[in-house]
């Protein structure tokens, strides 16, 4: 066999064995990681703590309107509070401006004057708690608009809680006008007027004036019974007394209170003292019963005794003003000018608005015959409206009727 010399062998590649324990491949890089700014990273970390302080802060917040929400809704659901609803007029006076709504604010101005014509430690001149305290009246219709109101008044309906409402109409014939209000569950009363002696809207107004006192009479009988008082019906405050005695025992002891001050307009002390026993024995604590009887023995000229029964109404109520006051007033009828000048500056610092004191330092300065700081301390109770016109005829104030100056300050500030 011959061979075929002329082809060139080509010789295999010859790799080199690995030597062991050496790797001939690349090595991996290793990537080291950027050394952070410390000032960068406390405003993550401020601002991660900033997010978590928020988020806590808005989910307390809401949680908060929740729950004062929810009291809230809770007091309106339970409340006894009085609202005015509806009112109804004809046509014929809706046409001339006595609209149901001109009525209706007619209504609510009239209480407000008469609140306002008020005085005692129920509506002024003291912090007071008692359970007593009258109910408001709402204005708003019911059930009008999506207020928190009219949901409550839906929610209200759907519980079947009643709710206290006060509804009116006018009704007219050619020779009388009436005024018919219904007022929660107590029941309705009708007003009328004989229109012979004057017009419609006249007539309208003055049964505007009795439906507002017996709004008042049923919301609020409180100052109720010491509006009779203060403008001396001296027959009305009884009556109302012996309702609320019947029909609402929980005024029992402003009944008696108030049927005392009726009896006191009388000149009927001995009964008045025994109607304002009868007031201490439903609240031994009720400073105005002791101070009305301070006041009884006062004008009885039983000074010493007096000022006792006013000490026990400060003792049961430190912040009524009026017993203060009126311990004052009887160093004044004493002719303890100074001690009552005194009296009436410790109760000014304890209430500077209150205007009585003020009233007792002009009298004192007036015998003292210091008609500056008379005429100083008469405007200041002036602009507080106490009724200095009321007394023109008493001791000192008589003195000074008709001179100009003391004439111009009472036709400035006299309400009546």
């Amino acid at each position: 066999m011959i061979e075929d010399i002329d082809k060139e062998e080509t010789p295999e590649e010859i790799v080199p064995p690995k030597p062991k324990g050496i790797s001939l491949e690349k090595p991996a890089t290793t990537t080291i990681p950027p050394v952070p700014n410390p000032f960068f990273a406390n405003i993550i970390r401020l601002e991660r703590r900033v997010t978590a302080m928020v988020r806590l802060i808005t989910v307390s917040v809401v949680t908060l309107i929740i729950f004062f929400l929810s009291i809230y809704i809770t007091l309106e659901l339970r409340s006894k509070d009085f609202q005015l609803s509806s009112f109804e007029v004809p046509e014929e006076f809706e046409k001339n401006g006595y609209k149901s709504s001109v009525v209706l604010n007619k209504i609510m101005l009239r209480i407000d004057e008469m609140k306002k014509t008020t005085r005692s430690s129920y509506s002024e001149n003291r912090k007071y708690q008692d359970k007593e305290v009258g109910k408001e009246i709402n204005v708003e219709v019911v059930g009008v608009g999506v207020s928190l109101k009219s949901i409550i008044e839906q929610l209200r309906q759907i519980l079947g809680i009643e709710r206290n409402t006060i509804s009116g109409f006018v009704t007219k014939t050619d020779k009388s006008i009436a005024l018919t209000m219904r007022i929660g569950n107590k029941g309705s009363e009708t007003f009328e007027m004989s229109l012979d002696s004057m017009s419609q809207y006249d007539g309208l107004e003055h049964l505007i004036t009795q439906a507002s006192e017996l709004v008042l009479q049923h919301t609020d009988p409180i100052v109720m019974l010491n509006y009779y008082f203060q403008t001396q019906k001296k027959g009305r405050n009884i009556e109302l007394a012996k309702y609320l005695l019947v029909n609402e025992p929980d005024y029992a002891k402003w009944a008696y209170l108030s049927w005392a001050s009726g009896l006191r307009l009388e000149k009927q002390n001995d009964e008045a003292i025994e109607m304002l026993q009868r007031a201490i024995e439903v609240d031994s604590m009720f400073s105005d019963a002791w101070n009305s009887w301070g006041s009884v023995l006062r004008n009885q000229k039983k000074y010493d005794e007096a000022i006792a029964k006013y000490e026990k109404a400060i003792q049961s109520n430190p912040d009524y003003l009026l017993p203060y006051n009126n311990v004052a007033f009887i160093h004044f009828l004493k002719g303890e000018y100074d001690i009552a000048i005194q009296k009436s500056k410790a109760i000014i610092d304890k209430n500077p608005d209150f205007g009585y004191p003020y009233s007792i330092l002009a009298q004192c300065y007036a015998k003292l015959q210091q008609d500056e700081l008379f005429y100083k301390n008469l405007e200041i109770a002036l602009k507080y409206k106490v009724p200095v016109w009321t007394w023109l005829n008493s001791d000192p104030w008589k003195d000074y009727v008709g001179q100009e100056r003391f004439d111009k300050l009472i036709a400035k500030y006299r309400l009546d």
